[in-house]
C-alpha cells in the first residue's frame, strides 16, 4: 500500500511538473516579443529615484517599510540592472518576463491546495498567465511593481495556505517568515495591504462554527493570529502613509476624498 501511494504521489507530480511547464509556455509565447520593449518616461523618474537615494538608504528604506520613501521594493529590481547594464532595456525587460514566469508556478500551486482540482487549478492559472486587459503588466517595464508586488503577495499566501492546509499552524519563524513576504509587497506596492484580509476570509471559510464565545476566543488565538498580526501591519503602515511625515497625501493626486454619493 504504502508503494502504491508513493508511485501516485510520484504520478501526480509529474503531471504538476507538465501543467507548470504548459502554462509557462504558454505565458512566455505571448510575454517573449516584450523583450524588445524600451524604457518610458516613468521608468527613467523611477530609475534616478533610487540611483539618487543609492543602495544604502534604499536598504534602509525596505527595512523602514512604513515611511514615506516611494516604494523600495523597486529598489531591488532597478539598482542591481542599472549597475551591470546601465540604459540597456533588454536585461531589464527580460527580469520583468522572468518574475512574472515566476510566479506562475506558484500561482498554480496556491491554486491547486485551494481547489483540491487539477483541471480547475490549470484552467484558472491559464487565465493569470496572460489577459489582454493586463498586457501592461507585461509590456510595459514602469509596471514593475506590480510584478514584484504580484510575486511576493502569492509567494506569501501560497506559503500560508500551504501549511494551514495541512491543518497545521504557524510556528512562530514560519509566521516570521510569512509577514516578511507581506513586507516586501508592501515595499513594492500598497495593493498588498489585502492580504490579511484575504487571509482572515481563508481562515473564515475554514472553519466551522463557534459554539460558544470560548470557542471563538480560541479560534482568534489559534486560526486568527497571524491575520490579525499583519493587519495590525497594515494599519500601522497605513497611518503612516497617510498621515506621517512626507505621507501620499500631500499630493493632490493621492490625497482621498470622503463622501456619501454612490
Amino acid at each position: 500500500m504504502h508503494g502504491t501511494a508513493t508511485a501516485r504521489a510520484h504520478r501526480c507530480t509529474r503531471v504538476d511538473a507538465v501543467c507548470v511547464a504548459i502554462l509557462i509556455v504558454y505565458f512566455l509565447h505571448f510575454a517573449f516579443p516584450a523583450r524588445h520593449g524600451g524604457f518610458r518616461d516613468d521608468e527613467m523618474m523611477n530609475l534616478w529615484t533610487y540611483w539618487y537615494v543609492g543602495p544604502v538608504q534604499s536598504l534602509l528604506a525596505f527595512a523602514k517599510f512604513w515611511t514615506a520613501y516611494y516604494r523600495p521594493g523597486g529598489a531591488l529590481y532597478y539598482l542591481p540592472l542599472y549597475h551591470f547594464f546601465g540604459l540597456n532595456p533588454l536585461p531589464y525587460r527580460i527580469v520583468q518576463i522572468s518574475t512574472l514566469a515566476l510566479s506562475v508556478p506558484i500561482a498554480y500551486y496556491l491554486a491547486l491546495l485551494l481547489a483540491s482540482s487539477r483541471s480547475v487549478a490549470f484552467l484558472a492559472v491559464l487565465a493569470f498567465c496572460y489577459h489582454p486587459y493586463v498586457a501592461s503588466v507585461v509590456f510595459a517595464g514602469a509596471f514593475i511593481y506590480d510584478v514584484l508586488c504580484g510575486l511576493f503577495y502569492f509567494a506569501a499566501l501560497t506559503y500560508y495556505v500551504h501549511i494551514r492546509e495541512k491543518e497545521a499552524y504557524l510556528r512562530p519563524l514560519q509566521l516570521v517568515l510569512f509577514l516578511m513576504l507581506y513586507i516586501c509587497a508592501l515595499n513594492s506596492k500598497e495593493m498588498a495591504v489585502t492580504l490579511p484580509m484575504i487571509v482572515l476570509i481563508y481562515e473564515l471559510l475554514k472553519s466551522p462554527r463557534w459554539a460558544s464565545w470560548n470557542a471563538f476566543l480560541s479560534w482568534s488565538w489559534r486560526d486568527a493570529v497571524p491575520a490579525l498580526t499583519g493587519g495590525a501591519i497594515t494599519a500601522f503602515y497605513v497611518y503612516s502613509k497617510i498621515r506621517g511625515i512626507g505621507s501620499t497625501t500631500g499630493s493632490e493626486s493621492y490625497r482621498p476624498i470622503y463622501s456619501c454619493d454612490i
